[in-house]
């Protein structure tokens, strides 16, 4: 305690990635939804992790499909939400 060193944690960097990885179901319904893309590629990356792991999550394909169209659909009222204020 009596030394002048200054003691820094060894902090490393994040070795993940920070972008998302898009299936292509999910890219091609944020193509085709204007507000949809725009809420999503404006959220923080752990908000955008959370809606795809929401959809990776699903076992059946049509579980899929439909958490892929309820996202879509909920990702464009927030994006009307967002201009109102």
């Amino acid at each position: 305690m009596g030394t002048s060193e200054n003691h820094m944690p060894n902090i490393k960097p994040a070795t993940r990635s920070r972008l998302i990885e898009l299936a292509p179901g999910v890219k091609k319904a944020l193509a085709r939804s204007e507000k949809a893309k725009a809420a999503f590629d404006g959220m923080p990356y752990s908000h955008q992790n959370e809606y795809i792991e929401y959809i990776d999550e699903a076992k059946k394909p049509e579980t899929r499909a439909r958490r892929i169209a309820r996202t879509v659909e909920t990702l464009s009222s927030l994006s009307k939400a967002s201009r109102k204020e």
